[in-house]
């Protein structure tokens, strides 16, 4: 295949978590996460260190 041909590709799926804050049960859809962005909403945790290898 050279690099000039083109060929279709197809979209299969697309996936997200967006977040909810930090009181909420479950994780806000695009329609509900759009609206706690305009509400200046905030969600953030705190990361454990477990979660990185610094020695690598």
């Amino acid at each position: 295949m050279s690099s000039t041909t083109r060929q279709p590709i197809a979209i299969i799926g697309i996936s997200a978590e967006l977040p909810s804050g930090t009181l909420s049960t479950k994780n806000y859809d695009y329609k509900e996460f759009f609206e706690f962005l305009l509400n200046k909403g905030e969600s953030y945790e705190t990361v454990l260190p477990e979660r990185f290898n610094i020695d690598a």
